[in-house]
């Protein structure tokens, strides 16, 4: 049993430890806002944005009338590419009496960042005080937002006079990069990168152009070695990670997709461009319903971003929500009229719903273009067939072909097109020719033996189960249809056996059942 005075020397070390808890839990809210600020300030020298903000949260919390934390709030939401949070923050900071011109170029960088060139323009003046690095970026400013506002030859001059006041600064290389993608002279463009990257091998912005650059000219590992230099230059900034992820949905890389995205989602948890991506990914693997979910989110927080919208007229065709699908997919040709996969997907809504006429008009601006694609060739083939219109059909989807020969389910279109119109030489020549082209997909194989079978052609029936068994050993179809040849020509016991080996396939496969019903009665 424990002493008096060995529980009281317990109680004491309880209470000793208690109270180191709650001093240490305690000592952010025992800091002042200039403490604060001045520990933020320090993070954010570190490049440590999302750290510094948090410190200036907590020094505004303090003092809501703190200017310094105000100003570098705004400097750091423009950093993380917040402009709205930055807007907000250097117009407090500008009512708070801090440096005018300082302020001023923060609120800039602001509004050129959510697309207000001419604001941002007014608002950095070329003054008789500034000289230097400080009159260098008041011009990139200034030709930054020139070149929002399509004025090349004034940006131009921007950039140059930048160069001239401070011949180091980064930034004017970069902006002259710009103009030269602007002016599409790539070379030029990598030219002014290179130059930039001599003077600053760890520019996160020149990194990312660079890999802009490389990928626009589809160098693609090199690209990704870019902006992976650049995550690595500033892990804070989620750009880079986006533009791999946007990489690697070209290369079909779906977990390296989730993982760039992941990445840049630490830095910018509640990111659109992240949730957009993802969106995209799980389209691209036909995961539908989850890229449903991931754009209803970005659609939320951007109602009117046309990418989406026609991401989002995309998944719900791709679901059979015809309804659904067409109501964005008119809003985003209402946008862009020219928007030929816009109006593919809106015509294929018509489609499902068997609205072929409306399907046609939708599909009419684009198929009197002077290049017409594909799916657009294709979509108004099936329309015309639906409408019974064969020769328009065939027509159609002849010139689809011609677009796109290699592309298979185009061949079985043309294939059941010609068969429509009484051509079934060539409908076979289209039929076998998708049947070579699609090592898996069966319909081609399908439509030739059902046409084999109508024709009485068992041998070259046979066959073409063969190769359709060749595609889906697994597939019962191929049994039951080799079941049925045999009892078109009368040999009983065998189309039994095929019937049977149809079921020890697929237990519940109903049309063997039937078969084999039909043969005991």
């Amino acid at each position: 049993m424990l002493s008096r005075t060995s529980s009281y020397q317990r109680f004491l070390a309880l209470l000793l430890a208690a109270g180191l808890v709650f001093a240490f839990s305690g000592c952010e809210r025992l800091k002042s806002a200039d403490s604060l600020y001045r520990d933020a300030e320090a993070r954010y020298q570190k490049g440590e944005l999302t750290a510094a903000i948090i410190q200036l949260k907590a020094a505004l919390q303090k003092d809501p009338k703190h200017g310094p934390s105000r100003l570098l709030s705004a400097k750091a939401y423009n950093d993380i590419r917040d402009f709205v949070a930055a807007e907000k923050e250097a117009r407090k900071a500008l009512e708070l009496g801090q440096n005018a011109e300082q302020v001023n170029l923060q609120l800039a960088r602001a509004l050129f960042g959510q697309g207000q060139y001419a604001k941002a323009l007014e608002l950095v003046k070329v003054t008789p005080e500034l000289s230097g690095e400080a009159l260098a970026r008041v011009l990139v400013l200034r030709g930054d937002a020139q070149l929002g506002l399509r004025e090349p030859a004034q940006a131009k001059t921007s950039y140059d006079a930048a160069l001239i006041a401070a011949p180091n600064y980064v930034d004017a290389y970069l902006g002259k990069a710009r103009l030269a993608v602007v002016n599409n002279d790539v070379d030029e463009a990598m030219r002014q990168i290179e130059a930039a990257l001599q003077k600053a091998p760890n520019s996160p912005e020149g990194l990312i152009i660079k890999g802009d650059l490389l990928a626009a000219q589809n160098k693609i590992e090199p690209a990704i070695a870019a902006y992976r230099e650049a995550s690595k230059a500033n892990p804070n900034n989620a750009a880079p990670y986006f533009r791999l992820a946007n990489l690697y949905l070209l290369q079909n890389k779906p977990d390296d997709v989730v993982k760039a995205v992941q990445a840049g989602q630490k830095t910018d948890p509640g990111s659109l461009e992240g949730a957009f991506l993802l969106a995209r990914n799980d389209f691209q693997q036909k995961h539908y319903k989850s890229a449903r979910t991931h754009i209803q989110s970005v659609l939320k927080g951007a109602p009117d971003h046309m990418p989406s919208l026609l991401l989002s007229g995309a998944i719900s065709s791709a679901l059979g929500e015809a309804e659904l699908a067409e109501k964005n997919l008119k809003r985003v040709i209402g946008a862009f009229p020219d928007n030929s996969y816009a109006r593919s997907l809106l015509a294929s809504a018509y489609l499902q719903k068997g609205q072929t006429d409306l399907a046609l008009e939708i599909l009419e601006p684009v198929l009197s273009g002077e290049q017409v694609d594909e799916r657009v060739l294709s979509l108004a083939g099936q329309a015309y067939l639906a409408k019974s219109d064969v020769p328009r059909a065939t027509s159609m989807l002849e010139k689809a072909r011609d677009v796109s020969p290699k592309n298979a389910a185009i061949r079985v279109q043309l294939g059941a097109a010609r068969l429509a119109g009484g051509d079934q030489k060539q409908a076979i020549a289209d039929l076998e020719a998708a049947s070579s082209m699609d090592v898996e997909k069966s319909n081609a194989d399908l439509m030739l033996i059902l046409n084999y079978l109508k024709e009485k052609e068992y041998d070259k029936a046979l066959a073409a189960i063969a190769v359709l068994e060749k595609k889906q050993p697994n597939n019962p179809m191929a049994m039951n249809l080799r079941g049925g040849v045999n009892l078109a020509r009368g040999d009983i016991k065998a189309a039994r056996i095929n019937f049977e080996q149809a079921l020890s396939i697929r237990g519940d496969f109903l049309p063997a059942v039937q078969n084999l019903v039909q043969l005991d009665l």
